[in-house]
């Protein structure tokens, strides 16, 4: 299973006919493979993993000094492109034209899928969550353990996959918006979302402008941004200006953040920051244009289990903190913290291989 495409079924690459952006040769009406969504997959993966290992032992115990909080700070926000890269994946590919998914195939296989990974791994995260508390299982903690899974109320990862379902439950709209849509109307679409989303929110810190635009989100604008990118090509110099751009965007927020405060922060970082923006953009147009080769087995291998990866990486990074009480800021940082990506990635890797070998849970994966 890939995170991108249904982010639950497994993934054959399916794009728009060929174009120069595609690799081989095909027939006028043969579906082209992006090999390039497959590195943001694998690229984005690592970013939600490092994240994860590096934020959640702040979280129980107290790492270091004011000095080294900027660094933190940095790192977090940072990674904070991996969930906009996987919801352009989704949008250039779900919002293409030439996939066509009926209002019956959309709850069949993309919504009820990931309904099923809620109650599934969302009830196990409860019932190991309730175990690290209590050291005990019971039928009341599953039962507990399903319900809150169902309310929302399971490890804070999973609030990408209640996302996704409103999300999906829009894209037959959304495909008819952007089959006859001229570049024109595109980039002003993106513009509104964008305004919307994080340009008025910041204004409204200094001065009471309280204007709001019904039915946007950050998200929204992300799967609209996924489909532009891959339709129309971003200049490269313009992908590395926008990439630099973000990066010393997200620098300066975090320094504000510390120094100054959180809300005048928002608009450089986290998903609604324009250096989030940026530097989100800036990747997802350099592998489009610079690493759409094809890909060996390996790389096709994670992308593939990239959501089994998502959803799972969380249970070792959890185990490693909550149970064994370690903590990457108790040696030499960085080394540490390399060494427990790396292990959390691959045992991630691993599972979900296996559940992927598993008659029914496969289909999850």
């Amino acid at each position: 299973m890939t995170i991108g495409q249904s982010h639950v079924i497994n993934f054959v690459m399916r794009g728009k006919k060929m174009n120069s952006n595609s690799v081989g040769t095909t027939s006028p009406t043969t579906i082209a493979h992006y090999y390039y969504l497959d590195r943001l997959r694998v690229f984005a993966c690592v970013a939600v993993v490092s994240s994860h290992v590096i934020v959640n032992p702040k979280n129980y115990f107290n790492p270091f000094g004011n000095n080294m909080i900027i660094i933190y700070d940095f790192i977090r926000y940072i990674s904070c492109y991996a969930v906009p890269i996987f919801l352009m994946i989704t949008g250039c590919l779900l919002l293409d034209s030439d996939k066509i998914i009926s209002i019956k195939k959309l709850f069949a296989r993309y919504i009820v899928r990931i309904l099923a990974i809620i109650a599934v791994f969302g009830t196990l995260f409860n019932v190991i969550e309730n175990y690290f508390l209590t050291k005990m299982i019971s039928a009341q903690s599953i039962v507990h353990a399903f319900f809150g899974a169902i309310n929302g109320d399971t490890w804070e990862h999973m609030w990408y996959l209640y996302v996704l379902i409103g999300l999906y439950l829009f894209v037959p709209v959304f495909k008819c918006m952007t089959m006859s849509i001229t570049q024109a109307v595109y980039q002003y679409l993106l513009v509104i979302l964008l305004a919307a989303s994080c340009i008025f929110p910041f204004i409204n810190i200094f001065i009471q402008f309280d204007f709001k635009i019904p039915l946007t989100s950050v998200y929204v604008f992300y799967l609209f941004l996924g489909l532009y990118i891959r339709k129309y090509s971003i200049d490269i110099k313009m992908t590395i200006l926008l990439f630099w751009c973000g990066l010393i965007l997200i620098i300066i927020g975090t320094i504000i953040n510390n120094l100054l405060s959180d809300k005048f922060a928002k608009v450089l970082i986290g998903y609604t920051g324009i250096g989030t923006v940026c530097i989100s953009i800036g990747i997802f147009s350099f592998f489009k244009c610079k690493m759409n080769q094809p890909i060996n087995k390996f790389v096709k291998s994670i992308s593939d289990c990239s959501m089994g990866i998502y959803i799972l990486h969380m249970i070792f990074v959890n185990f490693i903190v909550k149970y064994m009480n370690f903590s990457i800021y108790d040696s030499i940082m960085i080394v540490s913290f390399l060494i427990e990506t790396f292990l959390v990635f691959c045992g991630s890797y691993f599972v979900t291989l296996v559940i992927r070998k598993i008659p029914y849970m496969n289909k999850l994966f």
